[in-house]
């Protein structure tokens, strides 16, 4: 079979898209006076469909164009005793009590009581 040299190979090259559609909700809220601050009300279908509820610490972020409200990442609870321990680098028994020197500012001047 006799193939003419104008014809080249052919390849044909198919792009595809996948295109994810998810139901976002949109819902319009009212910036309102909570005592000395500003209070925003979310609406209970808008946090039940992002898995936040009463009490749920959220963090602020703002934006070129607004704010954006997300869930605030999962800080465990420490302790006086542990927060102390990672300053120093040592258990808190170990840092020993610092006593100050007392300073002599002179005798009394004027109604000070000593």
């Amino acid at each position: 079979m006799w193939i003419s040299p104008r014809i080249k190979r052919l390849t044909l090259v198919y792009t595809s898209y996948i295109l994810s559609v998810e139901e976002v909700l949109s819902m319009y809220a009212t910036i309102q006076k909570w005592g000395n601050s500003q209070g925003l009300r979310i609406p209970k279908a808008l946090l039940d469909a992002v898995g936040l509820k009463e009490h749920d610490r959220v963090e602020l972020v703002q934006m070129d164009d607004g704010i954006n409200i997300r869930r605030a990442s999962a800080t465990p609870h420490r302790t006086l005793e542990e927060r102390l321990t990672a300053f120093y680098g040592k258990h808190i028994d170990q840092i020993g009590r610092i006593e100050a020197e007392e300073l002599d500012w002179g005798k009394a001047e004027g109604s000070e009581a000593w």
